[in-house]
Protein backbone atom coordinates (compact mmCIF):
# COMPACT_ATOMS: atom_id res chain seq x y z
CA UNK A 1 0.00 0.00 0.00
CA UNK A 2 1.09 3.92 -0.84
CA UNK A 3 0.12 6.77 1.30
CA UNK A 4 -0.36 9.78 -1.36
CA UNK A 5 1.45 12.68 -0.45
CA UNK A 6 0.10 16.48 -0.90
CA UNK A 7 1.57 16.98 -4.09
CA UNK A 8 0.63 13.71 -5.58
CA UNK A 9 -3.30 14.78 -4.53
CA UNK A 10 -3.00 18.16 -6.22
CA UNK A 11 -1.35 16.93 -9.42
CA UNK A 12 -4.22 14.91 -10.17
CA UNK A 13 -5.82 16.02 -13.44
CA UNK A 14 -7.71 13.32 -15.95
CA UNK A 15 -6.37 13.75 -19.71
CA UNK A 16 -7.67 11.87 -22.79
CA UNK A 17 -5.20 9.27 -24.11
CA UNK A 18 -3.84 10.31 -27.51
CA UNK A 19 -2.23 8.97 -30.32
CA UNK A 20 0.65 6.97 -30.90
CA UNK A 21 3.44 9.45 -30.50
CA UNK A 22 5.91 10.89 -32.88
CA UNK A 23 7.96 13.82 -33.34
CA UNK A 24 10.44 16.33 -31.68
CA UNK A 25 7.24 18.26 -30.13
CA UNK A 26 4.38 15.09 -29.80
CA UNK A 27 0.89 16.18 -30.15
CA UNK A 28 -0.91 18.39 -27.33
CA UNK A 29 -3.46 15.64 -27.16
CA UNK A 30 -1.05 12.89 -25.96
CA UNK A 31 -0.70 15.27 -22.61
CA UNK A 32 2.32 16.75 -21.20
CA UNK A 33 2.90 15.30 -17.33
CA UNK A 34 5.44 12.82 -17.22
CA UNK A 35 7.48 10.97 -14.82
CA UNK A 36 11.07 9.57 -14.54
CA UNK A 37 10.80 6.34 -13.01
CA UNK A 38 13.26 3.93 -11.81
CA UNK A 39 11.21 0.97 -12.50
CA UNK A 40 13.69 -1.59 -11.71
CA UNK A 41 15.31 0.10 -8.66
CA UNK A 42 11.65 0.95 -6.90
CA UNK A 43 10.09 -2.54 -7.24
CA UNK A 44 13.49 -4.82 -7.81
CA UNK A 45 16.31 -3.52 -6.19
CA UNK A 46 17.56 -2.76 -9.62
CA UNK A 47 17.35 -6.11 -10.60
CA UNK A 48 14.61 -6.83 -12.99
CA UNK A 49 14.70 -10.68 -12.16
CA UNK A 50 13.38 -9.45 -8.90
CA UNK A 51 10.82 -7.14 -10.34
CA UNK A 52 7.50 -7.17 -8.03
CA UNK A 53 5.19 -6.91 -10.93
CA UNK A 54 1.76 -6.66 -9.01
CA UNK A 55 3.28 -3.72 -6.96
CA UNK A 56 4.61 -2.25 -10.25
CA UNK A 57 0.98 -2.18 -11.64
CA UNK A 58 -0.63 -0.46 -9.01
CA UNK A 59 1.79 2.27 -9.80
CA UNK A 60 1.38 2.35 -13.50
CA UNK A 61 -2.21 2.07 -13.37
CA UNK A 62 -2.60 4.87 -11.05
CA UNK A 63 -0.35 7.47 -13.07
CA UNK A 64 -3.18 6.87 -16.34
CA UNK A 65 -5.78 7.60 -13.17
CA UNK A 66 -3.78 11.20 -12.46
CA UNK A 67 -3.55 11.29 -16.69
CA UNK A 68 0.31 11.01 -16.89
CA UNK A 69 0.93 9.93 -20.17
CA UNK A 70 4.13 9.53 -20.43
CA UNK A 71 7.63 7.80 -18.39
CA UNK A 72 11.05 7.56 -18.58
CA UNK A 73 12.59 4.51 -18.20
CA UNK A 74 16.64 3.10 -18.30
CA UNK A 75 18.08 0.70 -20.16
CA UNK A 76 21.86 0.61 -19.71
CA UNK A 77 24.70 0.75 -23.07
CA UNK A 78 25.26 -2.99 -23.91
CA UNK A 79 22.62 -5.55 -22.02
CA UNK A 80 21.11 -7.63 -23.84
CA UNK A 81 18.55 -9.17 -21.32
CA UNK A 82 15.36 -7.44 -22.54
CA UNK A 83 12.86 -9.31 -20.51
CA UNK A 84 12.16 -6.70 -18.02
CA UNK A 85 11.84 -3.87 -20.19
CA UNK A 86 9.46 -6.34 -22.69
CA UNK A 87 7.46 -6.67 -19.83
CA UNK A 88 7.23 -2.97 -18.70
CA UNK A 89 6.72 -1.64 -22.26
CA UNK A 90 4.19 -4.02 -22.22
CA UNK A 91 2.53 -2.91 -19.08
CA UNK A 92 2.60 0.68 -20.07
CA UNK A 93 1.01 0.24 -23.42
CA UNK A 94 -1.56 -1.48 -22.01
CA UNK A 95 -2.71 1.46 -19.73
CA UNK A 96 -1.76 3.85 -23.13
CA UNK A 97 1.74 5.73 -21.31
CA UNK A 98 4.35 6.29 -23.71
CA UNK A 99 7.93 5.65 -23.27
CA UNK A 100 11.10 8.19 -23.28
CA UNK A 101 13.94 5.19 -23.34
CA UNK A 102 16.97 6.40 -21.16
CA UNK A 103 20.49 5.19 -22.75
CA UNK A 104 22.24 5.06 -19.36
CA UNK A 105 25.77 4.90 -18.82
CA UNK A 106 29.33 6.51 -20.25
CA UNK A 107 28.89 5.60 -23.45
CA UNK A 108 32.14 4.06 -25.39
CA UNK A 109 35.46 5.07 -26.58
CA UNK A 110 35.80 7.21 -29.20
CA UNK A 111 39.45 6.23 -29.88
CA UNK A 112 38.54 1.99 -29.95
CA UNK A 113 36.17 1.54 -33.37
CA UNK A 114 35.68 -1.98 -31.90
CA UNK A 115 34.06 -0.91 -29.03
CA UNK A 116 32.26 1.98 -30.98
CA UNK A 117 31.38 -0.99 -33.74
CA UNK A 118 30.44 -2.99 -30.80
CA UNK A 119 27.95 -0.75 -29.55
CA UNK A 120 26.25 0.28 -32.82
CA UNK A 121 25.18 -3.05 -33.39
CA UNK A 122 23.61 -3.14 -29.83
CA UNK A 123 22.05 -0.56 -30.75
CA UNK A 124 20.70 -1.20 -33.72
CA UNK A 125 19.45 -4.25 -32.03
CA UNK A 126 17.47 -3.01 -29.41
CA UNK A 127 16.08 -0.55 -31.74
CA UNK A 128 14.39 -2.60 -34.27
CA UNK A 129 13.49 -4.60 -31.10
CA UNK A 130 10.94 -2.01 -29.90
CA UNK A 131 10.69 -0.23 -33.41
CA UNK A 132 6.59 0.78 -33.02
CA UNK A 133 6.74 0.65 -29.60
CA UNK A 134 9.47 3.28 -28.45
CA UNK A 135 9.87 6.56 -30.53
CA UNK A 136 11.75 8.73 -28.19
CA UNK A 137 14.83 8.29 -26.35
CA UNK A 138 17.12 9.80 -24.45
CA UNK A 139 21.06 9.28 -25.11
CA UNK A 140 23.33 9.56 -21.36
CA UNK A 141 21.98 11.28 -18.30
CA UNK A 142 23.44 14.34 -16.91
CA UNK A 143 27.03 14.09 -18.62
CA UNK A 144 29.53 16.54 -16.98
CA UNK A 145 33.49 16.43 -16.97
CA UNK A 146 35.09 17.26 -13.05
CA UNK A 147 36.74 20.59 -12.26
CA UNK A 148 34.67 23.05 -14.15
CA UNK A 149 34.03 26.33 -12.12
CA UNK A 150 30.76 28.10 -13.64
CA UNK A 151 29.49 31.60 -12.75
CA UNK A 152 26.21 32.81 -12.72
CA UNK A 153 25.43 31.70 -16.23
CA UNK A 154 28.91 31.85 -17.60
CA UNK A 155 31.68 29.59 -17.29
CA UNK A 156 34.70 30.68 -15.36
CA UNK A 157 37.16 27.81 -15.30
CA UNK A 158 37.55 24.33 -16.92
CA UNK A 159 40.56 22.34 -16.05
CA UNK A 160 42.98 20.67 -19.17
CA UNK A 161 41.51 17.81 -20.89
CA UNK A 162 37.60 19.41 -20.31
CA UNK A 163 37.24 19.68 -23.95
CA UNK A 164 38.15 16.18 -24.87
CA UNK A 165 36.01 14.86 -21.93
CA UNK A 166 32.87 16.62 -23.52
CA UNK A 167 34.18 15.48 -26.50
CA UNK A 168 33.96 11.92 -25.28
CA UNK A 169 30.24 12.28 -25.10
CA UNK A 170 29.66 14.04 -28.36
CA UNK A 171 31.60 10.87 -30.16
CA UNK A 172 28.86 8.67 -28.31
CA UNK A 173 26.06 10.92 -29.06
CA UNK A 174 26.87 11.01 -32.80
CA UNK A 175 27.17 7.23 -33.13
CA UNK A 176 24.12 7.02 -31.13
CA UNK A 177 22.31 9.21 -33.48
CA UNK A 178 23.30 7.87 -36.38
CA UNK A 179 22.37 4.04 -35.90
CA UNK A 180 19.22 4.84 -34.30
CA UNK A 181 18.04 7.26 -37.73
CA UNK A 182 19.54 4.41 -40.07
CA UNK A 183 16.97 2.26 -38.47
CA UNK A 184 13.51 4.72 -38.24
CA UNK A 185 14.27 8.51 -39.30
CA UNK A 186 11.41 8.95 -37.67
CA UNK A 187 12.55 8.56 -33.91
CA UNK A 188 13.65 11.11 -32.04
CA UNK A 189 17.20 11.46 -30.20
CA UNK A 190 17.50 13.70 -27.19
CA UNK A 191 20.74 14.99 -25.88
CA UNK A 192 21.43 13.95 -22.42
CA UNK A 193 19.53 15.82 -19.59
CA UNK A 194 21.67 18.27 -18.65
CA UNK A 195 22.16 18.96 -14.68
CA UNK A 196 21.85 22.70 -14.58
CA UNK A 197 25.20 22.33 -11.81
CA UNK A 198 28.13 23.14 -13.97
CA UNK A 199 26.20 23.05 -17.69
CA UNK A 200 27.12 26.78 -18.76
CA UNK A 201 30.92 25.27 -19.12
CA UNK A 202 29.30 22.01 -20.90
CA UNK A 203 27.22 23.37 -22.91
CA UNK A 204 29.86 25.58 -24.59
CA UNK A 205 31.78 22.76 -25.61
CA UNK A 206 28.59 21.76 -27.21
CA UNK A 207 28.97 24.77 -28.84
CA UNK A 208 32.12 24.57 -29.65
CA UNK A 209 32.26 21.47 -30.88
CA UNK A 210 28.97 21.64 -32.47
CA UNK A 211 27.32 18.87 -30.27
CA UNK A 212 24.11 19.85 -31.60
CA UNK A 213 23.98 18.56 -34.82
CA UNK A 214 23.47 15.20 -33.35
CA UNK A 215 19.70 15.31 -31.41
CA UNK A 216 16.28 16.20 -32.56
CA UNK A 217 15.58 17.71 -28.62
CA UNK A 218 17.78 19.09 -26.02
CA UNK A 219 16.63 17.58 -22.32
CA UNK A 220 17.40 19.65 -19.29
CA UNK A 221 17.11 19.15 -15.52
CA UNK A 222 16.61 22.91 -14.51
CA UNK A 223 16.92 22.04 -10.35
CA UNK A 224 16.68 24.77 -8.10
CA UNK A 225 15.18 26.13 -4.39
CA UNK A 226 12.19 27.38 -5.89
CA UNK A 227 10.40 27.27 -9.47
CA UNK A 228 12.13 31.32 -10.24
CA UNK A 229 15.16 30.36 -9.67
CA UNK A 230 14.55 26.49 -11.74
CA UNK A 231 13.31 28.70 -14.33
CA UNK A 232 16.41 30.79 -14.22
CA UNK A 233 18.44 28.41 -14.83
CA UNK A 234 17.20 27.28 -18.20
CA UNK A 235 17.39 30.64 -18.96
CA UNK A 236 20.88 31.35 -18.00
CA UNK A 237 22.56 27.68 -19.08
CA UNK A 238 20.60 26.70 -21.64
CA UNK A 239 18.41 29.18 -23.91
CA UNK A 240 21.18 32.22 -23.61
CA UNK A 241 23.42 29.53 -25.25
CA UNK A 242 20.74 27.94 -27.44
CA UNK A 243 20.32 31.45 -29.05
CA UNK A 244 24.01 31.84 -30.45
CA UNK A 245 23.53 28.54 -32.24
CA UNK A 246 22.78 28.73 -35.87
CA UNK A 247 19.37 27.52 -37.57
CA UNK A 248 17.73 25.65 -37.01
CA UNK A 249 19.38 24.45 -34.00
CA UNK A 250 18.39 27.38 -31.96
CA UNK A 251 15.02 26.65 -31.97
CA UNK A 252 15.94 22.79 -30.91
CA UNK A 253 12.54 22.01 -28.47
CA UNK A 254 13.57 21.36 -25.04
CA UNK A 255 12.59 18.66 -22.64
CA UNK A 256 12.44 18.99 -19.10
CA UNK A 257 13.29 15.19 -18.16
CA UNK A 258 13.50 15.80 -14.68
CA UNK A 259 12.49 18.32 -12.34
CA UNK A 260 11.67 18.31 -8.48
CA UNK A 261 11.57 19.31 -5.19
CA UNK A 262 12.33 17.00 -1.62
CA UNK A 263 11.36 17.40 1.94
CA UNK A 264 14.71 14.75 2.97
CA UNK A 265 16.24 16.77 5.37
CA UNK A 266 19.43 14.68 5.73
CA UNK A 267 19.98 14.83 1.57
CA UNK A 268 21.91 18.14 2.06
CA UNK A 269 23.33 18.06 -1.13
CA UNK A 270 19.94 17.13 -3.44
CA UNK A 271 18.72 19.79 -4.76
CA UNK A 272 15.59 21.36 -4.56
CA UNK A 273 15.06 21.12 -0.35
CA UNK A 274 11.56 22.58 0.41
CA UNK A 275 10.53 22.85 4.46
CA UNK A 276 7.09 20.48 4.12
CA UNK A 277 5.14 18.38 1.66
CA UNK A 278 2.55 21.27 1.00
CA UNK A 279 5.67 23.40 -0.32
CA UNK A 280 6.57 20.83 -2.54
CA UNK A 281 3.09 20.47 -3.91
CA UNK A 282 2.31 24.31 -4.39
CA UNK A 283 5.89 24.74 -6.05
CA UNK A 284 5.10 21.48 -8.57
CA UNK A 285 2.19 23.46 -9.78
CA UNK A 286 3.42 26.58 -10.18
CA UNK A 287 6.85 25.12 -11.67
CA UNK A 288 4.59 23.27 -14.65
CA UNK A 289 2.77 26.37 -15.35
CA UNK A 290 5.86 28.64 -15.75
CA UNK A 291 7.53 26.38 -17.46
CA UNK A 292 4.45 25.95 -19.80
CA UNK A 293 4.37 29.46 -20.31
CA UNK A 294 8.30 29.93 -21.09
CA UNK A 295 7.39 28.06 -24.21
CA UNK A 296 8.13 24.56 -23.70
CA UNK A 297 5.68 22.21 -25.28
CA UNK A 298 6.86 18.99 -24.46
CA UNK A 299 6.39 16.74 -21.81
CA UNK A 300 7.39 17.67 -18.71
CA UNK A 301 8.73 14.63 -16.47
CA UNK A 302 8.37 14.98 -12.67
CA UNK A 303 11.21 12.94 -10.62
CA UNK A 304 10.11 11.13 -9.35
CA UNK A 305 6.34 8.60 -8.65
CA UNK A 306 8.38 7.87 -5.14
CA UNK A 307 11.38 6.76 -3.87
CA UNK A 308 13.22 3.15 -3.71
CA UNK A 309 12.85 2.94 0.30
CA UNK A 310 9.40 2.58 2.04
CA UNK A 311 8.22 5.61 4.26
CA UNK A 312 10.76 7.95 2.55
CA UNK A 313 8.99 11.48 1.12
CA UNK A 314 12.10 12.23 -0.74
CA UNK A 315 11.10 13.87 -4.42
CA UNK A 316 8.10 11.60 -4.77
CA UNK A 317 5.02 12.08 -5.25
CA UNK A 318 3.22 9.42 -3.29
CA UNK A 319 5.14 7.30 -0.51
CA UNK A 320 6.28 4.06 -0.74
CA UNK A 321 4.93 1.05 2.23
CA UNK A 322 6.33 -2.10 2.18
Amino acid sequence: MRHPCIAGMLAIVLLAPGVQAQGPVPPADLGWKGLTQVISRQWGGGNWSKQDWDATEIDVAAMAKAGIRWTRLEFPVNEREYGGLDRAVTLLSKYQIHVLLLIEGRGVDPADARERARYKEWLTTLIRRYQGRIAYYEIGNEPYVEGAKPGRGTCTFTPPGYAEGAGRYLSWLDDSYTAIKAVDPAITVLFAGLSEWTSECYLDQVTAQRGYRWCDAIAFHPYGKTPQECLARLHDSLRKRMANWPAPYDHLPIWITEIGFHTERGWHNNAGLVPDEKTKAAYLVEMMRLLQADGIKTPIFWYTAHESHPNTHGYGLVMRSP
